[in-house]
Order: structure tokens, then C-alpha cells, then sequence
């Protein structure tokens, strides 16, 4: 298929020099120019107009399956996150905090209890992601208190976030004792971005929200709460806003931008961002929103028209790349290792990994479609042939090209 590649001229790099300073901006009114010396551009209208099928050999050199174990002690919920320790999964769904050998998938042990005695959480919280330099992921005890938790579900920090008009969702660790929060902004109230906070809650320092918008009355009030996201890789910061075309670099001194999705007249405007609730009203627009950050790649997706386009953006060749596999809603990456199933991506480790799942009745679907390839699938692929409807999902790991 036809790579989408960045295009420059020398008019672009004084600007691209002052975005490194202010904020860039979504909408069709304020367009990002961005050149080879300034922040990474996609221009998503043409990746969306040379998609084709993406496959995984492109920029991955070989997938690891780990079916994970299922008892009536362990029975994953829907929506789940996967993150990866040195020895262990760790299951996180709604309310359930499980731990899987790393190697053979069996169940280990339930993480931490829910519930409401003294030692047991409130809720989980996967909007807060993992923290894998820490080896560590977050449940609430109260609505202002968090708990980081290791691998064995013992607290190892207690992160108080600021309340009031400050309202933050999510946020992530930026150094010792230092973190940085979203303010989420349903009623076009809130004027900063992102606060920097102890972990007493202090308030440190306020990034400004630049963008504004009018609440349309008429629709009520409706908010996601991944609305705003952190990404982490060895140890730097990034942030995107689900009504921002911007993927930023966050400090605790400094935000700049990394990443512009250009989305030409497509995409829906921060100000008009309360006027398209129903998914009709967004049908044929364009709505990026990243996956993960490594040292090479971006991982991002496209949504519209009720589809959902997986993508691959090259820091090096500054390439953008989007997977159409025909005749589904979500479109994964061909696997062309395996030639099993496609490949959806959730998150991408520190160590050049790519971590994804498959539900175990997506796989008996595969089985039942494709009985010639299934004769030449491995022995030990064949063997997820066998798996029950109700079992727990199979993880995916890439081991990503250097």
C-alpha cells in the first residue's frame, strides 16, 4: 500500500518554532503547520484515503500467545487491560484485579480485594494506566485517594488528587512525589488543561486550557472519562485530549507539542465538542486518539462511518500507515506471522513490546471461518481451537523490530 509521508517547506519552520511554545489546537478554524524540525505531523486525510490491509511483518518480528487461565475464581470481565510485569499478567476490568503467570497463563492470584473493609479498594481505575518503570497500576480508595499498587497488591504510595473546581480524571506519575493531572471539562467550564500536584494534593502548577467551548444545554451533560490520557515510555510524559488534534510532551516545567493529527475540515472542533454526543452526529467525522508511544513508533487509531482504523506512525521516516482489513468495524493488523487472527494493539511496554488480546469467542469464530488455514497453523496455536466460549481472553505480545 502507499505510505502517507510528512511534506515540508522552509515557510513552516518559524511556525513549527512557536508551537513548541503554545499550544496547538484542533478545529477547522486554527490549522497546525508543522516542519521536519518541529513537532510530527499525520495529515489523516491522506493516510484514511491510501489505507489498505497493514501487516504485522512491517514493523513486528514475531507474537507470543498466552491463553490465560479460567476458574470460578478468576473469570474475566468485559473491557479488560492487560499490563506486564517481568514474571506476570495483571488483569484489571471492572472491579477485578487479577494476577497470570507471565509464561503459561495460569492463574496466580486475585491482586487485591474490592470492597469496603480497610484493606480493600473501591474501584479500579484503568484510565490511569501503568506505570511500568514502577511496575505499578492504581485503584481508588475514595474519590480524592489512590492507591499505587505492585504486582502482589501491596500499597506502595498514596496519592491524594486536588478536588474542587479542579476536577481531575486522570493522571500519571512525573517524578518522585511529583504528578500531573487532566481537568476534564464536561460543561466548557474549566479554564486549565492539566495540574501538577504532590501527592499530598498539593498544587503545584496549572497549565492553561487555551481552547474553549459552549455547552449545548440541549444534549445534557455526557463525559468520558478517557477523555483525557496520559502515555508513558521510559519514564517521559505524553498527553491527548479526545477534541485536540495535539499529542503532547508533558513535563513538570514545560508542555510542548509532539505529535499533530491533521484532520483538514474532518475533524470535530473543542468548541463545538458538546454538540456531537450521538453517534450519528459524528458518523463522518474523523476522530484520532492514540494507542501508545514507544521510541520508533506512534501506535494511534481512526475512527468513522462506525469503523475503527489501526495505524502505525514512524518517528524516523516520519511515515504514517492505516490498516483496512475490508468488511469489519475494527480494523486490526493482518497477521501475516501466524496467519491467525488480526492484531488490535492495547499497549506498548518499555521494552519494545506490543501488548493485545483476543476474546476466546473472536477465536472459535476464526476456527470455524478458516479450516484450511487452520491445517497449517502450528501445534500450538491448533490448540486454542479447543478453548470454551466463557474462557478468559488469550494475550498477545509482539516482539517489535529494532
Amino acid at each position: 500500500m502507499k505510505k502517507q509521508k510528512h511534506h515540508s517547506t522552509s515557510s513552516k519552520r518559524l511556525f513549527a518554532l512557536v508551537l513548541t511554545l503554545v499550544y496547538s489546537c484542533t478545529g477547522d478554524k486554527e490549522k497546525s503547520k508543522i516542519s521536519e524540525d518541529g513537532p510530527f505531523k499525520i495529515d489523516l486525510v491522506e493516510a484514511y484515503s491510501n489505507r489498505g490491509e497493514l501487516q504485522l511483518s512491517t514493523f513486528a518480528k514475531s507474537i507470543e500467545y498466552i491463553s490465560l487461565e479460567a476458574n470460578q475464581n478468576a473469570l474475566i470481565d468485559g473491557y479488560p487491560s492487560f499490563y506486564l510485569t517481568k514474571d506476570r499478567i495483571i488483569s484489571s476490568a471492572f472491579r477485578q484485579l487479577y494476577s497470570f503467570d507471565r509464561t503459561t497463563g495460569r492463574f496466580l492470584t486475585e491482586v487485591k480485594r474490592y470492597g469496603e473493609g480497610p484493606e480493600e479498594y473501591r474501584g479500579t481505575r484503568p484510565a490511569l494506566g501503568f506505570n511500568e518503570e514502577d511496575s505499578a497500576f492504581y485503584v481508588s480508595k475514595e474519590p480524592s485517594l489512590i492507591w499505587q499498587l505492585n504486582q502482589n497488591g501491596d500499597v506502595t504510595d498514596k496519592i491524594e488528587i486536588p478536588t474542587g473546581q479542579n476536577y481531575i480524571t486522570g493522571f500519571t506519575k512525573l517524578s518522585d512525589g511529583l504528578f500531573v493531572g487532566y481537568n476534564a471539562n464536561p460543561v466548557c467550564e474549566q479554564k486549565n488543561r492539566l495540574t501538577v500536584f504532590s501527592r499530598s494534593g498539593e498544587i503545584i502548577k496549572a497549565y492553561p486550557n487555551p481552547l474553549s467551548c459552549t455547552h449545548d444545554m440541549s444534549n445534557g451533560i455526557s463525559f468520558d472519562s478517557s477523555e483525557g490520557q496520559f502515555f508513558r515510555n521510559n519514564g517521559t510524559v505524553y498527553f491527548k485530549e479526545t477534541f485536540n488534534d495535539t499529542l503532547f510532551h508533558v513535563s513538570s516545567e514545560t508542555i510542548s507539542a509532539h505529535l499533530v493529527f491533521d484532520s483538514k475540515n474532518h475533524g470535530i472542533p473543542y468548541e463545538d465538542k458538546t454538540k456531537f454526543i450521538e453517534k450519528e452526529s459524528k458518523f463522518d467525522r474523523y476522530q484520532p486518539a492514540v494507542v501508545d508511544v514507544n521510541n520508533e513508533y506512534i501506535f494511534f487509531q481512526l475512527s468513522t462511518k462506525d469503523q475503527t482504523f489501526n495505524g502505525i506512525f514512524s518517528k524516523e521516516t516520519r511515515e504514517a500507515q492505516l490498516s483496512d482489513l475490508g468488511n469489519t468495524e475494527m480494523h486490526g493488523f493482518a497477521n501475516d506471522i501466524d496467519n491467525f487472527l488480526p492484531f488490535v494493539p492495547q499497549y506498548a511496554t518499555d521494552n519494545n513490546k506490543l501488548v493485545g488480546y483476543m476474546e476466546a469467542p473472536d477465536v472459535l469464530a476464526w476456527f470455524s471461518e478458516n479450516p484450511e488455514k487452520t491445517a497449517k497453523l502450528p501445534p500450538e496455536l491448533k490448540q486454542l481451537g479447543k478453548l470454551r466460549m466463557d474462557d478468559n481472553p488469550v494475550v498477545m505480545i509482539l516482539n517489535l523490530k529494532d
